[in-house]
């Protein structure tokens, strides 16, 4: 996680903006001709009082006024013209920002996505970007153009009576102190609202992804109670950011509102002394009016910085994480000719932090051979499986592929080569076609069919009114298990791997569904080196050698009836877990 001081996220932030930059000033360059054009309209109100209106003179009235009704129309035209370059600017940025840290996502090891819960990676990638995107964006620029508009009205103040100006800039410090003071609170409590928005997020993608669940077991009120307090805790901290901006802006408009008092107090009895005239003082009351808004602007920046900073820290501590592919850019990575997939483990340990999962694992498997394994849950199957493809990294020994240390192998290239039929598949609400071409983008529609039909799932996408182009809904609803299971062996035989890493359904399916299914296996683990995390009886015995593992560790390896006969963990296994299925046809396969 990263360490950096607040104080560099915002260069950073900067620095990211900087190709932007023509559009940048183009912004910039229009705020500073309307500030220009804003500033006349008291100078016009000036000349109407001194001038116009003593000497009667209706033509100079008129041309006055008509210069102020140009200057407002220039004005609007700026703003029109300000507004399409900012929109189109900052949709750009904020366009290419979250792509770059989507893609970044995308690349991280396992170790840091896990460390990070899905609802609060969507919040980031949504809410956090969108935040700092448009607030820092719209801020910069309003701070450049308000300090140029203070600068210019406070000259154009001690212009006409330096007395006046001087008691109008006494607030300045005093509204300067109020913010100094609320900003590192102001930073908390935005840094916390944060975190209760990507809590409360995650909290709702987690009980409605499990929405079935939730109502099977009719724990609607569970939630019910663990929603309301994860919005409670939201609904708070969003009130105290809300809270801490009242009380500084309050006391800002405090101060400010009594200026015009002062000014009109102090600026009469300049009148009657003849040191101001009555359009003077009324045009020095309007710009100490339009004084007002750059300054609060200029104060809140800093509160308002506050916040962007709190959220750049969040964003910039996922960027700052090393992202699995790194080593391939930086050093030239191997990518062997004609893998056959002869995997070897060698006295690899491999833990999740603190908690030891493998321990001295070694095992040969030769090329195009299957291997069964099995074990009591949490005996670390699926870990030693996500190895293979490098979702994790062993803390010792090393894994080799055709005499290759995975790690010198480029990542890309290694998992091209594996191929994966999970336990419980997960689509994309995209159309069948798509999901099944997931794995190899270039496929051609024969391809597709000819995948789908050694899957044995061809004949139920023909049946269906759209055909491949049915969308599956999220997560694949829309299908059943066994569809789901055969669309992802379609998968898994369209990409055509040398490894392939199964783990087989616990859930029970009918008896023709799981007919098809056991044929499409069979058809995708032909000729490859195949990982089986058993549950079939038919799988275990079919396979060239079996590993039965417990606590992390291998405890045996060998054929059916070897381990059968050794009447060790594997014999217990089999008599406890297979039991109801001894006298299945299964068994007898």
């Amino acid at each position: 996680m990263s360490t950096e001081n607040p104080k560099n996220v915002g260069k950073r932030f900067l620095k990211g903006v900087l190709p932007y930059w023509p559009q940048i000033v183009k912004t910039l360059l229009c705020m500073i001709a309307m500030v220009g054009f804003s500033l006349l309209i008291p100078f016009f109100t000036k000349l109407v009082i001194d001038e116009a209106i003593p000497q009667e003179n209706q033509n100079w009235l008129w041309l006055v006024c008509l210069g102020g009704i140009g200057a407002i129309g220039v004005y609007v035209v700026l703003s029109l013209i300000r507004d399409r370059f900012y929109i189109y600017t900052t949709r750009r940025i904020l366009l290419d920002f979250r792509n770059r840290f989507f893609q970044h996502l995308l690349r991280l090891p396992m170790r840091s996505l896990t460390k990070r819960q899905t609802g609060e990676l969507g919040s980031m990638v949504l809410n956090d970007v969108e935040a700092i995107l448009t607030s820092a964006t719209y801020n910069v620029l309003h701070f450049f153009t308000d300090t140029l508009s203070a600068v210019a009205i406070i000259a154009i103040m001690f212009y006409l009576n330096w007395r006046l100006a001087l008691i109008a800039l006494v607030v300045v410090p005093l509204n300067g102190l109020t913010y100094v003071y609320f900003r590192p609170l102001f930073h908390k409590a935005t840094l916390k609202r944060q975190e209760a928005t990507a809590a409360t997020l995650s909290y709702v993608q987690q009980t409605l992804s499990a929405i079935r669940l939730v109502k099977f077991f009719a724990a609607e009120k569970h939630h019910d109670r663990f929603f309301f307090r994860e919005s409670k805790e939201l609904l708070f901290s969003q009130a105290k950011v809300s809270v801490l901006e009242s009380i500084a802006g309050n006391i800002s408009q405090f101060v400010v509102r009594i200026q015009p008092i002062a000014i009109l107090c102090f600026g009469g009895i300049e009148a009657i002394k003849g040191r101001l005239t009555i359009g003077e003082l009324v045009a020095f009351s309007a710009y100490l009016e339009y004084l007002s808004a750059p300054v609060y602007r200029i104060l809140h920046f800093h509160l308002g910085l506050a916040a962007t900073k709190a959220v750049l820290q969040r964003l910039f501590q996922v960027l700052d994480l090393t992202d699995e592919h790194s080593e391939d850019r930086n050093q030239q990575k191997d990518r062997p000719q004609n893998v056959v997939g002869h995997i070897q483990f060698q006295s690899v340990g491999f833990a999740y932090d603190k908690l030891e999962v493998l321990k001295d694992i070694n095992l040969d498997v030769p090329p195009g051979t299957t291997v069964a394994l099995v074990g009591p849950s949490g005996s670390g199957k699926t870990t030693l499986t996500n190895l293979i493809p490098r979702l994790y990294e062993p803390n010792t020994g090393r894994l080799l592929l055709d005499g290759h240390d995975l790690q010198a192998l480029e990542l890309k290239f290694l998992r091209r080569q594996i191929g994966i039929v999970p336990q419980e598949p997960i689509l994309f609400d995209i159309s069948i076609k798509d999901n099944i071409r997931y794995g190899r983008s270039s496929a051609t529609d024969a391809e597709i069919y000819a995948a789908a039909e050694a899957a044995n799932i061809h004949e139920f996408i023909m049946s269906l009114p759209d055909q491949y182009e049915t969308l599956v809904g999220e997560r694949g609803f829309k299908l059943s298990g066994g569809q789901k299971q055969r669309v992802a062996i379609a998968m898994a035989i369209l990409k055509d791997p040398k490894i392939l890493i199964l783990d087989e359904a616990t859930s029970a399916l009918d008896s023709q569904s799981e007919s098809l299914i056991q044929e499409a296996l069979q058809n995708v683990m032909k000729q490859r080196t195949t990982f089986v995390i058993a549950h079939r009886l038919s799988t275990i015995r079919n396979a060239d050698q079996i590993v039965v593992m417990d606590q992390g560790r291998i405890v045996e390896v060998g054929s059916h009836s070897d381990l059968l006969a050794a009447g060790n963990l594997y014999s217990q296994l089999y008599r406890e877990q297979f039991k109801s299925l001894l006298n299945s046809p299964d068994t007898e396969a």
